[in-house]
């Protein structure tokens, strides 16, 4: 029960209203923030980069003006992990910080992130009371949202959390109501910028890929980031067949004991002709759209 007083406080000033629906502009004060130099990100690119976190999931974007969107923060004690891979842009603040879903290898390490970095807003999504779990990890999550003061925004189907220069972020999934399984509560986020897309799955597994196909929305994107780890749960032949990625990334751990990923999605990856990045292979991996091509590049080598 004291995790789910802590969410409802939390979620009674989740920003609701149309002007948060109609996407996030960032002045010109936000943008001091983010003093970015590297290699591989030039102002007017987008670059994302997955994390090696192990048997779990986290990336972070920096968008063509600069700001941050961080995705997932990996198992507890990969906060370090996350704050290191976004030191190498000095990223100094991080605008929107997505919390997919309430499993400890995607939201662990996200309470050192939000305790050692500067957040605008953070979007997670709404649990039913009879699923909002009790573990110390999500009530540790939490207690450091509501320590960074961060605003709270609710992940749901038809968000729009950013439109700005040919770039816009949308969030396709979850939709109301109870889910049993939390995997599937998991926040879809879709970017587009240019002609080129990334789509984000969490661990949105095959039931939540038939309400996606049978919404309308656009799914067709340059790169998936595999829904589950690459488990057999998810990345359906009809699901990939609407996506059609030129490109997936799996975010797993080197001989992990799920066997992720599944040699059953391989297949249907390949069945579609992706070039498919994985973390326990490459290390972390980084896509940069120029908004009509995407390079990648990866810890480990291309193989």
């Amino acid at each position: 029960m004291k995790v789910i007083r802590k969410l409802l406080i939390l979620l009674l000033s989740v920003s609701l209203l149309a002007g948060c629906e109609a996407g996030y502009e960032s002045s010109e004060n936000t943008q001091s923030f983010h003093t970015v130099h590297s290699d591989g990100w030039q102002a007017g690119s987008l670059l994302v980069e997955y994390i090696d976190v192990g048997q779990g999931d986290s990336s972070f974007s920096i968008f063509p003006d600069g700001e941050v969107m961080l995705i997932d923060g990996g198992e507890v004690g990969q906060g370090a992990t996350v704050l290191e891979a976004m030191k190498k842009y000095n990223i100094q603040k991080i605008d929107f910080l997505v919390a997919t879903h309430p499993h400890s290898d995607h939201i662990g390490g996200l309470a050192e992130v939000l305790l050692k970095m500067p957040t605008e807003k953070v979007i997670l999504p709404r649990i039913a009371d009879e699923d909002v779990p009790t573990t110390l990890a999500y009530e540790n999550l939490l207690d450091a949202i509501y320590e960074s003061h961060a605003e709270v925004v609710e992940a749901k189907a038809g968000l729009e959390l950013y439109k700005k220069n040919n770039l816009s972020v949308t969030c396709l999934s979850p939709t109301q109501g109870s889910k049993k399984n939390l995997n599937n509560y998991s926040a879809v986020i879709r970017i587009s910028y240019g002609d080129t897309s990334f789509l984000f799955m969490g661990d949105a597994e095959k039931s939540v890929e038939k309400q996606l196909l049978k919404s309308g929305q656009e799914l067709c994107s340059d790169v998936l980031k595999a829904g589950h780890h690459g488990s057999n749960t998810a990345s359906s032949e009809e699901f990939l067949q609407a996506v059609l990625p030129k490109y997936a990334v799996i975010s797993a751990g080197t001989g992990n004991s799920y066997g992720h990923p599944h040699a059953e999605t391989l297949k249907r990856l390949q069945k579609v002709k992706a070039e498919v990045f994985r973390t326990d292979k490459q290390g972390s991996i980084t896509a940069i759209s120029n908004a009509q091509t995407i390079d990648f590049n990866t810890e480990r080598g291309r193989s």
